[in-house]
């Protein structure tokens, strides 16, 4: 009797709300959203879009694709993303996110094998958010033309970052393409994992890292496992303290910079590499920042053909480099 007065209950609210039972069980495979639409177990079709992105979320499969049909904001954070899934905005105007103050905008719990994917986003913390997007698990996170700006300190290290990877296990792959990571209290973009031995490997490219206290800092932290990052093609620029900040924990991790602008920061480029691990450099320029273009504490690996001028000293440990990079 019990079983079948809660079957009633479950059929009763669904011809109410006027939801089908592949929706209301979360099984869509494309949903909308709109300025214009309404959250509810029956949203998601084009003809009926969420008005969020967590409305959004409620009723789209895994492994399933988040459209957004016209330009607005689709906040408030903190928005949980606990499986695979892209949120996608091609092209239709801003697609935005507002953080309120203390909470991420978008915060990343997906399983091990889960891939999220996001594109064309205008993500906020307005003075108040603690992070863009913190990335706890997943095994792979995409962010393609996003912008992510103004988020504040509250903790240090935790809060204050365009995008945080905090990962504490497994293996994580990460690709920035095309993203503006800027005016943020303390990193554009940080890897930092509080513990555990995470792998990590990333591609950063085509990003605008400007006006925060670090621009893209990369840091083994407490964690035991490896990493391998990439920057290639991008442009950090007026960080207080460093463009680009790399401390490695000597378990083999690597750090390439190719074809990277790093100026009128504090330090161009801080390299901290653990015995075992690796820096490369090659078509770099450090320019016009108020201590160092290259501060290392260790042998960095150069093709040669870097540019380090301009700066308050331009090298603090020459080990590694060619007579063909100009520094002085």
């Amino acid at each position: 009797m019990l079983r079948h007065s809660i079957g009633v209950a479950a059929i009763a609210a669904i011809i109410a709300g006027g939801a089908t039972p592949a929706s209301a069980a979360g099984t869509l495979t494309k949903a909308w959203v709109s300025s214009a639409g309404a959250d509810g177990t029956s949203c998601g079709p084009i003809a009926t879009p969420c008005r969020t992105f967590t409305g959004a979320l409620a009723v789209i499969a895994a492994g399933g694709e988040i459209d957004v049909k016209d330009p607005g904001a689709y906040g408030p954070g903190p928005i949980l993303i606990n499986k695979a899934v892209s949120i996608v905005n091609d092209g239709v105007g801003t697609a935005g996110v507002q953080a309120g103050a203390g909470v991420n905008a978008f915060t990343i719990q997906a399983g091990v094998n889960d891939g999220v994917y996001l594109r064309g986003l205008t993500i906020d913390g307005g003075g108040v958010g603690a992070n863009g997007i913190e990335l706890d698990s997943a095994g792979a996170l995409d962010v393609i033309d996003c912008t992510i700006r103004h988020f504040s300190v509250t903790s240090a290290f935790t809060t204050g970052n365009g995008v945080l990877i905090a990962p504490t296990s497994g293996y994580m792959a990460v690709t920035l393409v095309d993203v503006v990571a800027s005016d943020n209290g303390y990193s554009g973009v940080q890897y930092r994992p509080p513990s555990g031995n995470a792998t990590f490997d990333a591609t950063f490219t085509k990003i605008l890292a400007n006006h925060n206290s670090v621009g893209i800092n990369v840091g083994a932290g407490a964690a035991t496992g490896a990493l391998a990052v990439t920057i290639s093609d991008s442009v950090t620029s007026e960080n207080s303290a460093s463009g680009v900040y790399f401390n490695g924990n000597g378990a083999g991790s690597v750090l390439t910079l190719r074809n990277l602008v790093s100026t009128q920061n504090g330090v161009g480029v801080g390299a901290y590499p653990g015995a075992g691990d690796m820096v490369f450099f090659s078509k770099t320029t450090l320019s016009a920042n108020s201590q160092y273009g290259l501060y290392n504490n260790a042998t960095v690996y150069s093709l040669g053909d870097n540019l380090i001028s301009g700066n308050h000293a331009d090298v603090f440990n020459s080990s590694g480099l060619s007579t063909a990079d100009a520094y002085k």
